[in-house]
């Protein structure tokens, strides 16, 4: 038995056929034509129509799972986790799809349920009205058709419909369709503090430089696990630029509110990144490595594992030294008074003038680009790695920057493993080191000023 609009121009063909064989033949009996079997002739129109702002409930149970909403003082709540926010734009815009439909009616009257799928739905919408009216969208298998439709039934109608694909598609969609795609956005106004936690490792701490001394170009310090200025340049291309360019988005929606965070690698996450603002705190989780290049990722108080593109945190990877000023101690010459540097073989204090006055070095007038070229060598000097043992409290060297304001800071230079220097900058602790070799250099520019 034929079911689809085909049959139509089919029948209408044979028709035609059969009258031209009695034209030819000369017969003069009347033209029989037998009956169209039920459903051939496919009449296309509306199955069910509601008011979509009469609808107060909404179940779908598809190949995605099954997950409900509910309307409660004219927004949309989610049975199944009111814990979850759903866009209330797409909810609206999913249950006006929801609240017509229309198809081919391919049979009117008993029939079996299995042979159009119907006994193992494929789809299931349950509506239910502001008047308690509910309605029941049954959808069967694909239709063995070129033209994209299931079957489909309303209700407790004695009747199958073939319902176009399209709407199928639409509806047939998981619970996160309805929730904001967006995981993360970056907002880099009025941040305070950037944290960077990973597995077993000291976190890095990232604050914003408060003072007004004017000694760093940076405007960041890192507080742990070093105390040193951040590389602005570094900070900018690694974390705040790729953050910035682009909302980080949901790729899955994996499970709410799960029993074990250990399948995900977000009981002990590989990273957790911390933004402090002066009114919030946002906080990223990121897990295991899930598949096609996603990872397991969770955000602040949010009990939802995501998945998310493995490169948007990537930065995590860095370590902290990667992320600190090279530079020993920077300071703009101008805002100094002066500079004593102490070294194996003697005092050197460079008298730094105002406008127009007269440089020194231990009374002597020097020229200004003589000591400028100095001072560029000096900001110059680079630290060149991590100091990993114990070093002792006696330095051989040391600078101090005295400010215009009567602040100062100071530069220490200990002996550390033969060929360098462990530096220790305003007596905090000695974490980097520098080669000796570099700081002999300045000494002896300086000596020859």
């Amino acid at each position: 038995m034929r079911k689809f609009k085909g049959a139509i121009i089919s029948i209408l063909l044979l028709a035609l056929l059969v009258g031209g064989y009695f034209i030819v033949n000369n017969i003069d009996a009347p033209v029989t034509q037998e009956p169209a079997e039920e459903g051939d002739t496919l009449p296309f129109g509306d199955v069910l129509t509601v008011q979509a702002e009469d609808i107060v409930y909404f179940e779908v149970t598809n190949s995605y799972g099954n997950y409900s909403f509910s309307k409660v003082n004219n927004s949309w709540i989610c049975n199944n986790d009111k814990n979850i926010v759903l866009v209330q734009e797409t909810v609206n815009s999913q249950l006006f799809s929801a609240s017509y439909y229309d198809g081919y009616t391919i049979h009117e009257g008993e029939y079996d349920p299995s042979d159009y799928g119907l006994d193992k739905p494929t789809m299931t919408i349950k509506l239910r009205l502001s008047d308690n009216t509910q309605h029941i969208c049954t959808y069967g298998s694909a239709a063995p058709v070129d033209d994209h439709l299931y079957y489909l039934s309303i209700d407790d109608k004695k009747a199958v419909y073939a319902g176009l694909g399209a709407k199928y598609d639409m509806l047939n969609v998981p619970l996160g369709a309805y929730r904001d795609p967006n995981f993360f956005t970056f907002d880099y106004t009025g941040i305070k503090k950037i944290t960077i936690a990973n597995r077993g490792e000291t976190p890095i701490v990232i604050e914003e430089d408060t003072s007004e001394n004017g000694s760093y170009i940076s405007s960041w310090n890192m507080t742990s696990p070093y105390k040193h200025t951040v590389n602005e340049f570094t900070l900018a291309n690694l974390i705040i630029e790729p953050l910035a360019e682009a909302p980080v988005n949901v790729i899955a929606y994996v499970e709410d509110s799960p029993s074990n965070l250990d399948v995900y690698g977000l009981a002990n996450p590989k990273h957790i990144i911390t933004f402090n603002y002066s009114d919030r705190t946002e906080t990223i989780k990121i897990g295991d490595e899930a598949e096609n290049s996603t990872v397991y990722a969770m955000k602040n108080n949010d009990r939802t594992v995501y998945t998310i593109k493995s490169g948007h945190f990537s930065f995590a990877k860095y370590s902290a030294f990667e992320l600190v000023d090279k530079s020993v101690y920077f300071a703009l010459i101008t805002e100094l008074s002066s500079l004593e540097i102490k070294g194996p073989k003697g005092t050197y204090n460079i008298t730094i003038p105002k406008d127009g006055g007269t440089y020194e070095v231990n009374g002597k007038k020097v020229s200004e680009k003589k000591v400028k070229a100095f001072y560029e060598e000096l900001a110059l000097l680079s630290i060149g790695g991590v100091v990993k043992e114990n070093v002792s409290t006696s330095p051989e060297t040391v600078l101090t920057y005295n400010y215009l304001d009567g602040s100062k800071g100071v530069a220490e230079f200990i002996p550390y493993k033969n060929r360098y220097y462990a530096i220790r900058i305003d007596g905090g602790k000695a974490d980097f080191y520098v080669k000796k070799a570099d700081v002999s250099d300045l000494l002896s520019i300086i000596a020859e000023l």
